[in-house]
């Protein structure tokens, strides 16, 4: 498998991290409705969910990890936790910016010391052979229930823009389903 396809499984591995592709699946939430989401993915699967609005959510990460490290991490918000984000992950770990709102400043050396990867993937550069290869393996997790996505709210179609302000405040959770 190329480097370039390894790049997109994590975004597809989302939903099954907690129930057979990590052995020690770790979940971060932000502090606003932290009890709801902490049960959220825990019922989903994570063995940890860390709050990573606590001061020392990273020295818990590494006692996890028991001084190692992370192998991944998934990160919507590069622009605030991607130098943190080196500072726990393990040699040759790799790191999938999947959302920026910003510019990014890191140490460079915390990349180099531990053979790290920074990809950066947005699904609209997928392939159609690719794509198509996702959509098929995303129809059959569904079918057999080995996805189980999470609802958090369905909201009129006409009322698209309205969807996409909770998409973006800080009690989102689940998806958020437009219906006709």
């Amino acid at each position: 498998m190329n480097r370039r396809r390894r790049a997109r499984l994590p975004n597809f591995a989302v939903e099954r991290t907690g129930r057979s592709r990590c052995s020690h699946p770790t979940a971060p939430c932000r502090r606003s409705s932290a009890p709801m989401r902490r049960q959220l993915v825990i019922t989903e699967g994570a063995h940890h969910v860390l709050d990573h609005a606590k001061a020392d959510y990273l020295a818990e990460i590494m006692a996890i990890t028991d001084g190692r490290g992370v192998d991944l991490v998934m990160e919507m918000l590069a622009n605030v936790n991607l130098d943190r984000d080196l500072g726990v992950l393990a040699l040759r770990g790799r790191i999938v910016v999947i959302g920026n709102r910003g510019t990014v400043e890191i140490n460079a050396r915390q990349a180099m010391v531990r053979d790290a990867a920074i990809l950066g993937m947005v699904l609209w550069n997928t392939p159609e052979d690719e794509m198509a290869g996702i959509q098929a393996a995303l129809g059959a997790g569904l079918a057999n229930g080995t996805l189980r996505p999470v609802v958090g709210q369905e909201i009129p179609l006409k009322d698209a823009a309205r969807a996409h302000e909770v998409v973006m405040s800080s009690g989102a959770h689940g998806k958020i389903v437009l219906v006709p």
